[in-house]
């Protein structure tokens, strides 16, 4: 006996075969490909002028960083304008800066924002993503402490005579070591005078790094301390103050993930 299907239900039975199609279709489309991951991107805030700023990509305000903040963003792999952004004294937003970069899923990104002439600006240091496994740590340093003059910048293992071994960089302000790889372990961080390792700026407190990091040493102006400081900014979304052995004697550690 033939089963009779009214005039609406062989509406509904048609709306679901288009909708089933439309969903075939996409999939066919898509060729079974995967989201990609997002691009994992990091910003600190070292300007001393400017103890708030907003960040913004396109025109869309992502956080906002105190002096000295870190904060942590997913983004698509595309190319965007970042824009950052004070309170001028009337209340209303003034753009201080914008660039423009192409973000990709293979590197991880380090924004330093700063002060140039005393204008904010900002710095971005890309890294190629850490593979699985590996003992490696990549970083660059980079100058942006006005008050400090030209240094010698040394990474070595603790207690190494610095009179007998090179310094891996002589900054002024502004400039930056190129991407350099160590293995994983502890190391003390010193500034000298540039050309005169008698003359230690600052010699910290053993410093254990954890392995599959990318880093940014800040030398960043001192703020009120005796002595010259930098700020140990990570792919991981962690940061660590670097403080000269005298005002700081603990051991300090810059681990894989945040704490």
């Amino acid at each position: 006996m033939r089963k009779y299907i009214s005039g609406r239900g062989r509406t509904q039975i048609l709306i679901r075969s288009l909708m089933l199609s439309l969903v075939l279709a996409v999939a066919a489309c898509d060729g079974g490909r995967t989201r990609l991951p997002d691009v994992n991107v990091i910003v600190t805030n070292v300007a001393p002028s400017y103890p708030v700023v907003t960040f913004l990509r396109v025109e869309r305000p992502e956080g906002t960083l105190n002096y000295r903040d870190l904060a942590r963003f997913a983004f698509d792999t595309d190319e965007y304008t970042f824009n950052l952004e004070t309170l001028a004294l009337d209340g209303t937003a003034e753009r201080r800066f914008s660039v423009t970069r192409e973000l990709d899923v293979a590197n991880d990104y380090i924004f330093v924002l700063n002060e140039s002439s005393g204008a904010l600006a900002a710095d971005i240091f890309e890294f190629p993503r850490p593979a699985t496994g590996t003992a490696t740590i990549q970083y660059v340093v980079f100058h942006s402490a006005a008050t400090l003059g030209p240094v010698d910048v040394f990474l070595a293992p603790p207690g190494a005579d610095l009179t007998t071994i090179a310094p891996i960089a002589s900054l002024a302000l502004g400039e930056h070591l190129p991407l350099q790889s160590i293995t994983a372990g502890s190391y003390e961080f010193s500034l000298t005078a540039q050309g005169d390792p008698t003359t230690v700026l600052m010699r910290s407190s053993s410093i254990a790094i954890a392995s599959g990091l990318n880093l940014v040493f800040v030398l960043n102006d001192p703020n009120g301390l005796e002595t010259a400081a930098a700020l140990a900014v990570s792919s991981a979304a962690t940061s660590v103050g670097v403080l000269d052995q005298n005002t700081q004697s603990s051991v300090r550690a810059i681990n894989a993930v945040a704490d």
